[in-house]
C-alpha cells in the first residue's frame, strides 16, 4: 500500500516533468510560485509609487530568470516533444515554461485574494487570520481535487517481471554475405548464441522475461533452435514496432532490441520513426547493425517493371500493341525469350537483346481476342541461369475489348477546318475507325475511292455527308444513294451536316437520301445570325430524352445548359424546317434569341428521326470548330461529335449503368489502389449521390468490403492488396436520376498486384537509419558484435510507464457513489460558505 497521485490534465504533465527534473528546476518552479504569492501582498504593504516601481522591476527580473531556467534547464517530456525531432525538440521544451504557470498562476491568485483582505473595512488581525485560514483551507482542497491523491493497493497476482523484446530481421537482404564472407543472418544467429549466458543471467538475477521475434513484412515468434530462413520480401520495421507496442500494451517493457541491416522498405505501411517516438514513454529502442554499409550492389536479376497496352479500349480482332519495360541487372546485352499472354493463352513469343541495365523497352504486337470483355495481358521473360529472383519476371495489365470497331465513312469536300476537326475528334476514340473521302468537283482526291462505296465489303456503322452534292456522289457510283438508304434501313446511322451544298441548298430533294432526312428540303437558304453567330442550345425534349448526344458537362440540367451557353455561336447555319407532314422527327437543339420569320419560332439546328432500324440526324451547322478555343472547348467539341456517332450506331445502348474504373491496372503489393465509382440514369445522365456497395475479391476468392468515400462530387474507393495475384472489384450502385426514377446496376473491374523486389534493390547496410531509429527511441546504436557486452551492462530499468494493476482508495475515476466524495464536497462548500458568512457578519464585504 503506497500513497500516489493521479493529477488531472494538464497538471499531470507538470507533475510528470517535475518527477524527472533536476532539483534546481524544481526549486525554480517553487520559487516562482512563492514570488507570485508574495508579490500582491508586498504591493499592499508598500503603497508608495517609487517603491512599487522598484518592486515591479525586481520581481519581473527574478521571475524571468526563473522561467528561463525552467524552460532550458530540463528536457520536458510533453506531447509536442514526443512528436518532433531535431530543432523542434528545443522549441517543445519551452512548453515547460507554460507548464510551470499551472503552479505560478494559482499562487498569484492566492496572493491577490490575500491582498484584498489586508486593510479591508472592519478588519482586525484576528478576523483577517480567520478569513485567510478558511480561504487557504478551501485552496488546499482544490489542490487535492487537482492532484487526486490515493492509496495504491496492489491486486493479488498483479506483480511480474519486465519484458525485454529482441526482434531479428528475417528479410532476404540478410542473406547477403558481407559479414566476414558470411551471410548477415548467420552473423546475427552467432551473436545471439554468444549472448546466451548474458540473457540467462538477466532471467535469473533480474527476473527479466526475454521475448524473441523475427520480422520482415510481418512479425512471427522466433526460436534459436529452429530459426528458419531469411526469406521475407520486405523489411517493415515500422510495422514491427507498431505490432509489438500493441501486443505488449499491458506489460512493463525493459527495452526493444532491433537486430537488422537497416534496409527498411515498408513503403506506405507505417512510419518507423513515428513508432519509435511513441515507444519513448514505455521503453527505449536499441539498434544493432549487421552488414557492411559499403557493400556494392551485386544483383543478377531480370525484372519486368512495367507493362502498357495500347489502345486501352480495342475492337475485337483489332491491333493491340504491348510495351514492356525490363531491367537487366548483371545481364546487360543478354538475349532473352519474351512471351505474351492474353487471358492465360500465349499469343506471341519473340527474342530480344537487353542492352541496358535498366529501362529496356520491348514492343510486342498481336490481334485482340474475338470476344468482347476485359482481357488480362501478361508479359513473361524466361529466367536466365544465375538469376537471383525469378518472381519478378512477369507483369501484366488489362485492356477492354469492345464489340468490333465502329466504322465511320466521312464524306466532305476538300476544305479547311470543319471536316478535319470532325475527323480528329472521332479518331481520338479507339472504338472509332474513320475512313475519310474528300471530294473535289466531280471527282474524289483518291482514285480508289469507289471501293469505299462497295457496301457489300465495306460495312459502315455510321455514314456522314458534309458539304457535297448528290451529283458528286453519283458520279463515283450511280446507285450509291440507294445503297446508303438500304444501309440505314438495315441499321446504320446517317448524319448530314450543313454547308452550301447541303439539304435544300443542294440537289438532294427527290433523291433516296433526301427522303430519309427529317427536314423539309423545299426550304432553302442560310441563316447568318447576329454578331456572335448562331447560338445553339438544347431543347427541353432533347436534353431530357437525348442527353447521351447533348450531355457535355456531366451535371444536372442547369449545368448542361450553362455549358452550352459558354460555347461560341456557329458562323452561319442552313435554314431547316420540319416536314409539313410530321412523322417521328424530334428537334434536339435550336437557335437561341433568333426566330424564323416564317414560323416565329427558333430555327431547328439538330433534328433526329428513325428510319427502319437505323437512326438519322440532320445538323444545320458546319463551323463547330469555332468551339475549339481552349482545352475545355476542345473537350466539349470532341465529346459532342463522338456522342452523336455512338448514338447513331446504337453503341449508347451497350453502356452499363454502373461503372468502376481503377486508377491503374497493376500495383505493387502494400500500396493503395484508388478507383472511381459512377452510375448513369436511363437517359444517360450522371446520378449524383448514389449509394455503392463495394467488395474486392482476392486471389483466393475471399471478399473484403470497402467503404466508398465522396471526394467533392466524385465517389471513390481505395484498397490495399497484401498478396500478389489478380483482384476483382465488384460494385452495386443505386440511386435516383434527375427524373426521380430508381436506377441500379452492377459492374466489376480487375487489377493485378505484384511483388516489388525492393528488398534486394540495395545491398549496403543502412547504419544511418538504425542510428536515427535509436535516437528517436531514446536508445543506443551498436554494431551487432557488441550485443553480448550491451546485455551484460544493460542500463537500469526505467520507471515503468504502465501502471501496475492496483486498487485505488479513493478511486477518483469511479462514477459510483462514495461517502468520501460526499464529505469532500460538503467540506469544500462549507469552507467557502463559512468564509463568506463571516465576512458579511463582520462587515468586511
Amino acid at each position: 500500500m503506497t500513497p500516489q497521485i493521479d493529477p488531472i490534465w494538464p497538471w499531470r504533465l507538470l507533475c510528470t516533468g517535475l518527477s524527472t527534473a533536476p532539483a534546481s528546476v524544481t526549486a525554480a518552479v517553487i520559487a516562482a510560485g512563492l514570488l507570485a504569492l508574495a508579490f500582491p501582498i508586498l504591493l499592499v504593504r508598500y503603497p508608495v509609487s517609487s517603491h512599487r516601481r522598484r518592486l515591479f522591476l525586481g520581481a519581473g527580473l527574478v521571475l524571468a530568470g526563473l522561467l528561463a531556467w525552467i524552460g532550458f534547464g530540463h528536457a520536458w517530456e510533453t506531447p509536442l516533444e514526443i512528436t518532433t525531432s531535431g530543432a523542434g525538440v528545443w522549441l517543445a521544451r519551452l512548453a515547460g515554461v507554460g507548464l510551470s504557470l499551472l503552479f505560478v498562476l494559482p499562487m498569484l491568485l492566492a496572493g491577490l485574494t490575500a491582498a484584498t483582505y489586508l486593510g479591508a473595512a472592519n478588519s482586525s488581525p484576528r478576523r483577517t487570520a480567520v478569513i485567510l485560514s478558511l480561504r487557504a483551507a478551501a485552496f488546499l482542497l482544490a489542490a487535492v481535487a487537482i492532484l487526486r491523491p490515493y492509496l495504491a493497493i496492489p491486486r493479488e497476482g498483479a506483480a511480474g517481471g519486465d519484458v525485454l523484446l529482441i526482434a531479428l530481421d528475417a528479410s532476404k537482404s540478410m542473406t547477403i554475405q558481407d559479414e566476414s564472407s558470411r551471410p548477415r543472418w548467420d552473423a546475427m544467429l552467432q551473436a545471439l548464441h554468444d549472448a546466451g549466458p548474458a540473457i540467462e543471467r538477466l532471467r535469473r538475477e533480474q527476473n527479466v522475461q526475454i521475448e524473441l521475434v523475427r520480422f520482415a513484412d510481418k512479425v512471427e515468434p522466433f526460436s534459436l533452435d529452429n530459426p528458419g530462413a531469411p526469406d521475407g520480401k520486405r523489411t517493415d520495421i515500422g510495422g514491427m514496432l507498431k505490432g509489438l507496442y500493441e501486443q505488449y500494451g499491458g506489460r512493463r517493457v525493459r527495452g526493444v532490441l532491433v537486430l537488422s541491416d537497416g534496409r527498411n522498405n515498408g513503403g506506405q505501411r507505417t512510419d518507423p520513426f513515428a513508432e519509435a517516438r511513441r515507444w519513448r514513454r514505455r521503453a527505449p529502442i536499441h539498434t544493432f547493425a549487421f552488414g557492411n554499409p559499403n557493400t556494392p550492389n551485386g544483383q543478377r536479376d531480370v525484372a519486368v517493371t512495367g507493362v502498357t497496352a495500347t489502345p486501352p479500349v480495342v475492337p475485337i480482332k483489332g491491333k493491340l500493341t504491348v510495351r514492356a519495360t525490363i531491367n537487366a541487372h548483371g545481364f546487360e546485352n543478354s538475349a532473352v525469350r519474351i512471351h505474351l499472354f492474353l487471358d492465360e493463352k500465349e499469343v506471341k513469343a519473340q527474342d530480344a537483346i537487353l542492352k541496358l541495365t535498366e529501362g529496356n523497352q520491348v514492343t510486342l504486337e498481336c490481334a485482340a481476342p474475338d470476344k468482347a470483355g476485359e482481357v488480362k495481358v501478361m508479359v513473361n521473360v524466361e529466367p536466365l541461369p544465375g538469376e537471383l529472383n525469378k518472381d519478378n519476371n512477369q507483369l501484366g495489365t488489362f485492356v477492354t475489348v469492345v464489340k468490333g470497331g465502329l466504322n465511320v465513312l466521312l464524306i466532305d469536300k476538300e476544305r479547311a477546318w470543319e471536316p478535319q476537326m470532325i475527323y480528329d475528334a472521332l479518331a481520338r476514340d479507339p472504338r472509332i475507325q474513320v475512313k475519310p473521302l474528300w471530294l473535289r468537283g466531280a471527282a474524289p482526291n483518291d482514285p480508289n475511292a469507289g471501293r469505299l462505296f462497295d457496301f457489300e465489303k465495306q460495312k459502315y456503322d455510321v455514314i456522314i455527308i458534309g458539304d457535297v452534292t448528290a451529283a458528286q456522289m453519283t458520279a463515283i457510283q450511280p446507285d450509291v444513294l440507294d445503297q446508303i438508304t438500304k444501309q440505314v434501313y438495315r441499321g446504320a446511322g446517317f448524319l448530314m451536316i450543313g454547308g452550301y451544298s447541303s439539304f435544300g441548298d443542294g440537289d438532294w430533294k427527290g433523291t433516296s437520301v433526301g427522303a430519309i432526312l427529317p427536314v423539309d428540303l423545299s426550304v432553302r437558304g442560310q441563316v447568318e445570325g447576329n454578331r456572335g453567330g448562331v447560338k445553339m442550345v438544347p431543347t427541353d425534349e432533347g436534353l431530357r430524352l437525348y442527353s447521351r448526344i447533348l450531355r457535355i458537362a456531366d451535371g444536372d440540367e442547369k449545368a448542361e445548359r450553362a455549358a452550352w451557353e459558354a460555347l461560341p455561336g456557329l458562323e452561319g447555319v442552313n435554314r431547316l424546317a420540319l416536314p409539313a407532314q410530321k412523322g417521328n422527327e424530334v428537334v434536339l437543339a435550336e437557335s437561341k434569341d433568333l426566330l424564323d420569320p416564317q414560323t416565329m419560332r427558333p430555327y431547328p439546328l439538330l433534328v433526329a428521326r428513325d428510319y427502319g432500324n437505323g437512326r438519322v440526324l440532320a445538323f444545320a451547322g458546319d463551323t463547330t470548330n469555332r468551339w475549339i478555343r481552349n482545352p475545355d472547348g476542345k473537350r466539349k467539341h470532341g465529346r459532342f461529335w463522338r456522342q452523336m456517332v455512338l448514338w447513331l450506331a446504337r453503341q449508347d445502348e451497350d453502356q452499363s449503368q454502373a461503372r468502376v474504373v481503377p486508377d491503374v491496372r497493376a500495383i505493387a503489393v502494400g500500396n493503395d489502389l484508388g478507383f472511381s465509382l459512377g452510375l448513369r440514369g436511363k437517359n444517360g445522365d450522371e446520378v449524383k449521390g448514389g449509394d455503392y456497395e463495394v467488395e474486392v475479391e482476392a486471389p483466393g476468392g475471399e471478399r473484403k468490403k470497402v467503404t466508398p468515400t465522396r471526394d467533392g462530387t466524385e465517389d471513390r474507393g481505395a484498397f490495399r492488396p497484401e498478396t500478389a495475384g489478380q483482384y476483382t472489384i465488384h460494385i452495386h450502385g443505386s440511386g435516383k436520376d434527375v427524373d426521380g426514377q430508381d436506377v441500379s446496376g452492377e459492374a466489376s473491374a480487375r487489377f493485378l498486384a505484384f511483388e516489388e523486389d525492393v528488398e534486394m534493390a540495395e545491398w549496403a547496410a543502412d547504419e544511418g537509419f538504425l542510428r536515427k531509429l535509436a535516437d528517436e527511441g531514446r536508445g543506443e546504436f551498436r554494431r551487432g558484435a557488441k550485443l553480448t557486452a550491451f546485455l551484460e551492462q544493460l542500463p537500469p530499468s526505467p520507471a515503468a510507464k504502465t501502471k501496475p494493476k492496483v486498487d485505488a482508495d479513493p478511486d477518483w475515476n469511479s462514477a459510483s457513489w462514495s461517502p468520501f466524495f460526499v464529505l469532500f464536497y460538503l467540506l469544500f462548500t462549507g469552507l467557502l460558505a463559512g468564509e463568506w458568512f463571516l465576512r458579511r457578519r463582520w462587515g468586511m464585504v
